[in-house]
């Protein structure tokens, strides 16, 4: 018997769900299996196909951020996945994993609860920032009332800021010596702006309902220009 048709017989350790749309550039993968099995997960994971050859992902194990780094679009390609899906795949420990199955990703209210375009309301909120060209050179990042209340409500010391590019930064969350202790994000706002190609406009800081991690998603909604011919 083949070691593919044996896998499929006993009962995996745990199914993991990995999800990518095509404007992004790296898979991400769900954070929660990763905190669970963090320290048996390797670089390389091997994915097993019905053919007993396996496809090997390799997987940046961030307690922050996982992702898949390289190997994604080939395992797509390979068993026709389209290139805006879900997939579920199943652990079998010792870096062996296999695909269960994938669900296509056309509605930002069903995206994985995980995924940064996720606009699930049950699990998922957001703050939406006007950027100006002269708050991409600066330093720190003064918020809204709103947001500023929610991080300082949360007593959120650090913010870490996950961007489509498969990074991430960790700023400071620090109050201005003023009679609202305006919240802002620094240091290094400017360099995070410009790694990212950020450009004047709208950007979306997008947060999990789960309080314990001080993570979000930030990403451009529109630029200036675009905002403006809206």
């Amino acid at each position: 018997m083949s070691l593919y048709n044996t896998l499929m017989k006993s009962e995996p350790i745990a199914l993991i769900s990995v999800s990518k749309i095509a404007t992004q550039r790296l898979p991400q993968v769900d954070p929660e299996f990763v905190e669970k099995h963090h320290d048996k997960l390797t670089e390389v994971w091997n994915v097993l196909g019905e053919d007993d050859e396996a496809d090997d992902l390799k997987f940046a194990n961030s307690l922050i951020f996982p992702t898949i780094t390289d190997g994604w679009d080939e395992l797509l390609k390979k068993n026709d996945i389209p290139p805006n899906s879900e997939v579920i795949l199943s652990y079998y420990g010792y870096s062996i994993f296999a695909i269960d199955a994938f669900t296509v990703l056309d509605d930002v209210k069903t995206f994985p609860k995980y995924h940064s375009r996720c606009l699930d309301p049950n699990s998922t909120f957001y703050f939406d920032v006007a950027v100006l060209n002269f708050n991409l050179n600066q330093s720190t990042m003064m918020l809204p009332k709103k947001f500023g209340d929610f991080l300082k409500q949360c007593r959120y010391h650090l913010l870490s800021c996950c961007t489509d590019l498969g990074t991430y930064h960790i700023f400071d969350v620090l109050l201005k010596n003023d009679k609202d202790l305006t919240v802002q994000l620094g240091l290094d706002w400017n360099s995070f702006c410009q790694d990212n190609e950020f450009q004047p406009g709208i950007f979306r800081f997008k947060f999990s309902k789960d309080y314990s991690r001080s993570v979000c998603h930030v990403y451009q909604i529109c630029t200036s220009a675009t905002s403006s011919a809206n």
